[in-house]
């Protein structure tokens, strides 16, 4: 409604039309709650999708220091083994002894990150529907297999 020139109130609308752009307005509404909830499902999606990621990454790296660990105690044994016993002197053994120790506290220090990257990896499988949990399952295995495998290396 509105007032005209001459002070008489005029209708803009008729009831059939005030009725439908009511529900226009209505839809709207609905419209825009229905994309609020999609985007809401798809924002916890990508975070969920994100800390899966992070984590991939972090074990991917973790491995990587694994490999590096081995690679470095074979040398470490190869080493002792191609020196004979009367040109291993105790100056040899000294340092020997020494790098085993290093390489021992690393791997007593790197104990904690390999925890909580198996503590994360089982969280994944509890939590997150969106990647399969096979895949999950693999990783854990696989970074399991090469803890120990590094482990059994430093001996």
């Amino acid at each position: 409604n509105r007032l005209s020139n001459d002070g008489v109130q005029e209708e803009l609308f008729g009831l059939n039309e005030l009725t439908r752009l009511n529900q226009i307005l209505s839809q709207t509404g609905k419209r825009s709650e229905d994309l609020r909830i999609l985007c809401s499902r798809r924002s916890l999606q990508l975070s969920e999708t994100l800390k899966f990621f992070r984590l991939k990454r972090d074990i991917d790296e973790f491995l990587t220091w694994i490999d590096d660990k081995i690679r470095f105690a074979r040398q470490m044994s190869l080493s002792n083994n191609q020196k004979t016993s009367s040109s291993f002197v105790l100056a040899d053994k000294v340092k020997l002894f020494q790098k085993q120790k290093a390489l021992n506290s690393d791997l007593e220090t790197n104990l904690i990150r390999y925890q909580d990257l198996v503590k994360r990896t089982h969280d994944q499988i509890l939590h997150n529907k969106l990647v399969k949990t096979l895949f999950i399952k693999q990783l854990i295995d696989k970074l399991t297999r090469n803890w120990l495998l590094v482990s059994n290396e430093a001996k």
